[in-house]
């Protein structure tokens, strides 16, 4: 797992794929594996993720392409 942002001014952050935007680190915002960013299908789609009886809501704003890293 990799930690990037979408911040603005960041060293490791960047506009995102799905709109073109920057967005604050206080947002709830995640990149999908390739397959499951279904070619922009998800894009700003708000998904839960859910771990050890917890979950949270997040929006979709970028493609993670794991063959590249």
């Amino acid at each position: 797992m990799t930690f990037n942002n979408f911040v603005k001014h960041r060293d490791d952050g960047g506009r995102s794929k799905c709109d073109g935007h920057y967005h604050s680190i206080e947002e709830r915002v995640i990149a999908l594996s390739t397959d499951w960013y279904n070619h922009k299908g998800r894009c700003m789609k708000n998904i839960r993720i859910s771990a050890n009886e917890r979950s949270v809501l997040t929006k979709v704003v970028n493609e993670c392409d794991l063959i590249m890293q």
